[in-house]
């Protein structure tokens, strides 16, 4: 898996591949609060966003986390999802899931769930979490 941080300024950080444990820490180290010490939501744009956190599973799935609050990130999950056209033919969904709210002391569980490519358990914790049925 690939990871990358962007910064407040627009600028994306990319760390290559790394493991869980390494994607873990580098999320764990980053200062998040001191980026978002400075964020402006009036003058949100491509060069002042919120700081984010993604990781990347080839052109499989990506999920990012941006911390928005001391306490909370959101989820932003992107895989593709086998499916059919007319019931026929196979074809593959772009599927976005979304978590507006998610503690941060719990991100990773969302970072295991990636890594082992799980993405019913992602989903479902995305679905828990939001409090409707998966």
């Amino acid at each position: 898996m690939k990871i990358w941080i962007r910064h407040l300024d627009g600028n994306v950080e990319d760390f290559g591949t790394a493991t869980e444990a390494e994607a873990v820490e580098r999320f764990r180290l980053h200062d998040w609060d001191a980026e978002l010490a400075d964020y402006d939501s009036e003058k949100d744009g491509l060069d002042h966003c919120l700081p984010s956190f993604g990781m990347v599973d080839g052109e499989q799935a990506s999920c990012d986390l941006t911390p928005f609050d001391e306490e909370s990130c959101k989820v932003n999950f992107y895989f593709h999802k086998p499916g059919k056209l007319f019931g026929i033919f196979p074809i593959k969904k772009n599927v976005w899931q979304h978590l507006p709210r998610y503690p941060r002391t719990s991100f990773e569980k969302v970072v295991r769930l990636f890594y082992a490519r799980d993405i019913e358990g992602l989903c479902q914790l995305i679905a828990r979490e939001k409090g409707i049925s998966a």
